[in-house]
């Protein structure tokens, strides 16, 4: 499964999923702390739309968690 594809099937997870999935990436890359390093990180991807889909699940995750916490 490519890249492309995983993003793309992430997502379709429900917000809480979501918010999961970005919590564990922050758990699992050693350099990343937070959200916005996260995003640093992820615009370096050189596929564009890697990029686009990562961001968006990125920022959609935020505001989730975001709306959660209301």
């Amino acid at each position: 499964m490519t890249f492309t594809k995983v993003l793309s099937a992430a997502l379709s997870l429900s917000e809480a999923e979501r918010v999961e999935l970005v919590d564990r990436l922050l758990e699992t890359i050693p350099h990343v702390e937070d959200e916005d390093d996260l995003l640093e990180e992820l615009e370096r991807e050189e596929d564009a739309t890697d990029r686009d889909l990562a961001t968006a699940l990125v920022k959609d995750a935020e505001r989730a968690a975001e709306h959660e916490g209301e």
